[in-house]
Parts: C-alpha cells; structure tokens; sequence
C-alpha cells in the first residue's frame, strides 16, 4: 500500500479502496457524550499510571489541598505547589518526584460561601522512606498558601485515585479551564505504555509501544515510515455537550492488540 503525502487529507473520492468503508455491520454514525468520553479518557490514563508509579520505589502519600476561599482558584496554583515539592526533594535527596492528582468540586454546607461549589486537589505522591508528614504540610510551608492542606500515608493508592476517578460521572461546577487530572514522573516505558493507550484502535494494532505515531496536520494519523492513515471517524455535528460522528473509514485490524506491547519479547524504548 503506497502512502499518501504528509499532512494532505484529500477528498474521499480520490481516497485508495483500501481505505473505504465496506457494506459490513460497522455503525456509520456514532453519537458521544462529551463529559463521558473526558470521564473514560481520564480513568484510563489514572489508572495505567497509578499501577505504573505504584511499582516504583519510595512511599506513597495522600494529600489534600483546600481553598479557603470558594473562588479562589487559579490554574497555576497545583503547579507551583508541586514545583516547590519537586525542587525540595531533588535539593535534599536528589530525588525525581512521582505524582498524580484528582480534581474535585463540593458544594459548601457552611459559611458565608454556603451553597458555592469550590475546587480541591487530591494529589498522590511517591517520596522518600525519609520523609515525613511534617514535610509534607503545604500550607505551613507556604506551598499551598491558599487554605489548608493534610497528608495521608497511603495503603492502596491504586484504589484510592480510582475511588475519585469514578466520581466525575456526575461532575459538578469545575472552574472554567479547569484541567482534571495531571501526572507526573513517568519514566520512558511508562509514558510510551500510556502514550499508546490513548491510540485510535486501528493505530494500536499496527504500533508497539515503540512505534512513534504522530497525529498529522489536517487530520488523520503518520506511521513511523511515514505513511499517511486517514481517520476513521469525521465530525458531523458539535454541541456543547454532545457530538455526532460519521464513520468514513474502516481500517482492517492486522492485530488483536489488548494492551500495550512490543514486537519484541527484548524490547528496551530506545533514550
């Protein structure tokens, strides 16, 4: 199969045969939920990550970082919380920080702000034995200088960041540009295994962990020799919180690739 130039989407008609949708059973429209679809991407890419960072050294704590004021939020808060975590670890134990976090939104039951829903981050981290909850109190430390903050030696880390995950089926009043989730610390395996998670279905059978897939400009998706692969899927119609699909394009599937592998039992992802 000859590849198609690099960026270029060209019309469907001129599009090979191989690429065409056949007359089998497969769904030509496809309706999706978009606040489902953000709750099933951010489950997936929690939980291969806390099973990954759950492998690794260190202890695992859980921390809690409130807002004492309902709108006080700013996107750049967490980061410069874990900024400073991070660059005090690496001063005092050379140590590269493992993390992820939740976001979460409660409605307040108290207080002049009573009824307001107001963010708060569970961040799960990974540290050294020598590290203490003392160490770990944010706000005293003023890290997290907008409310207060507490830290939990974790038991079951995998379950606990799940336990959150799966309440964002009825996510309430997130701030506006809100992210809901973030990971960190990921060594190269670990980001190539979640990297190709997030892979259409077609892409995956046909790429290891390995293999460098690239999303192309205008659509569709690069293989690592370069080959153009159009997208299966076209956009027929957005709302703000649904979307309509059209399917265009109906790949074989050479593998029936379950989960992350590799091509060879040996494999190393290359530095």
């Amino acid at each position: 199969m000859s590849g198609l130039p690099t960026g270029l989407v060209p019309s469907f008609n001129n599009v090979k045969t191989c690429f065409r949708v056949d007359d089998s059973d497969v769904p030509r429209t496809h309706d999706i939920d978009n606040l489902k679809m953000r709750c099933s991407r951010l489950r997936k890419n929690l939980g291969v990550s806390a099973k990954l960072l759950s492998e690794s050294k260190g202890r695992c704590w859980m921390l809690t970082l409130t807002y004492a004021d309902a709108n006080g939020w700013k996107p750049t808060h967490i980061r410069d919380c874990l900024r400073h975590l991070r660059q005090w670890l690496w001063r005092s134990f050379k140590w590269r920080l493992r993390y992820l976090w939740v976001m979460e939104t409660q409605d307040r039951k108290s207080g002049p702000q009573k009824g307001q829903f107001a963010p708060h981050y569970h961040p799960v981290i990974w540290v050294p034995h020598q590290v203490s909850q003392f160490d770990l109190r944010m706000d005293e430390r003023g890290w997290w200088p907008h409310g207060l903050t507490n830290a939990v030696k974790a038991i079951a880390p995998v379950r606990y960041v799940m336990k959150y995950a799966s309440k964002f089926d009825s996510v309430g009043s997130f701030p506006k540009g809100a992210r809901c989730y973030g990971i960190g610390g990921l060594d190269q395996v670990g980001r190539s295994i979640r990297s190709w998670l997030n892979l259409p279905s077609f892409v995956q059978g046909r790429a290891s962990i390995a293999c460098n897939w690239r999303r192309s400009k205008g659509g569709g998706w690069q293989s690592p020799s370069g080959q153009w692969w159009p997208s299966e899927w076209a956009l027929l119609e957005r709302g703000k919180h649904s979307a309509q699909l059209l399917r265009v394009f109906n790949h074989p599937r050479i593998v029936d690739a379950c989960g992350p592998f590799s091509w060879s039992p040996t494999f190393q992802v290359p530095a």
